[in-house]
């Protein structure tokens, strides 16, 4: 015998409220404060804990994920940075990834990570944090620390681009204090550079926010006004930096950043050079 319809819908109704209330009350709000956007607004998965967002994004976007898909974790445990790195990523954190499927972006997908650092660093100046910048190729700084790290992974069929899935690490209330033991030397994150705690819901929806806008206009207008804004907020410009290629250190200045995101280097008794970040394995400071 079947069960009356209004009983099933009740079922229902009581599985999905008893479903998010599983869910932080910061993923609630930022669920409710995205259907606000266009582009990003839904299409929200929240897992407590993950091996990676990115893999996570990449596994939806491979069986047809729409534009805008948003994967969110509490917590990860094998994140991903570049070249293969590991991403230390505490509770506390804001750990996402989004799959963009641009249909008229031209470039590789390093231009997509520099447009989403321009996002991060334009939400936390609304924060009112001081001396934020970009360390090119892909991280965020606070003075000269990293708060912020940025990770994009295209996937092509053929020539045609099938979707980019791009990674966005911020240390927001996470401890910080074992950074120091592994590749993220001289981290941050804002509840150390503030003094109090974030709200993970507003940093998350402002950065996707910013994102959208920068994305859509890069789409819309092109990539020439937005990379000259990034130009502007990159630190490494101007700094002497060490490059490691192809197991090799390279010490140069870094003394322009291109229209396609190449960043020119210049040694003390060599020409200059211009520099994808598939190039290098690393940076630092000179």
């Amino acid at each position: 015998m079947k069960a009356p319809l209004y009983y099933a819908i009740a079922c229902v109704e009581r599985r999905e409220k008893e479903g998010s209330m599983t869910e932080p009350k910061w993923i609630r709000r930022l669920r409710f404060n995205l259907s606000r956007l266009g582009l990003f607004k839904g299409h929200l998965h929240y897992y407590t804990t993950v091996a990676s967002t990115q893999s996570e994004a990449a596994r939806l976007a491979s069986k047809g994920a729409e534009e805008g898909t948003l994967v969110v974790a509490g917590k990860q445990l094998e994140g991903k940075g570049r070249c293969g790195r590991r991403w230390r990523s505490d509770a506390g954190g804001l750990w996402m990834s989004l799959v963009l499927k641009p249909k008229s972006l031209t470039g590789g997908s390093h231009l997509i990570t520099l447009l989403a650092s321009l996002s991060v660093v334009r939400s936390l100046d609304r924060f009112s944090f001081d001396d934020v910048s970009i360390e090119w190729p892909n991280d965020v700084l606070i003075g000269v620390s990293k708060v912020a790290g940025l990770l994009s992974e295209a996937v092509f069929v053929g020539s045609e681009l099938e979707y980019i899935v791009l990674g966005i690490g911020i240390n927001v209330n996470n401890p910080i204090e074992g950074f120091q033991s592994d590749f993220m030397r001289n981290a941050t994150s804002l509840r150390e550079s503030s003094g109090s705690i974030s709200k993970l819901d507003e940093v998350a929806y402002t950065v996707l926010g910013n994102l959208e806008g920068v994305y859509l206009e890069a789409q819309r207008h092109g990539l020439v006004k937005l990379i000259s804004d990034v130009k502007g907020r990159t630190s490494t410009i101007g700094k002497d930096i060490v490059l490691t290629i192809g197991g090799k250190e390279l010490h140069v200045k870094a003394v322009d950043l291109l229209p396609d995101g190449r960043l020119v280097v210049k040694g003390e008794k060599s020409d200059s050079q211009n520099i994808l970040p598939e190039d290098i394995e690393r940076l630092r400071r000179g």
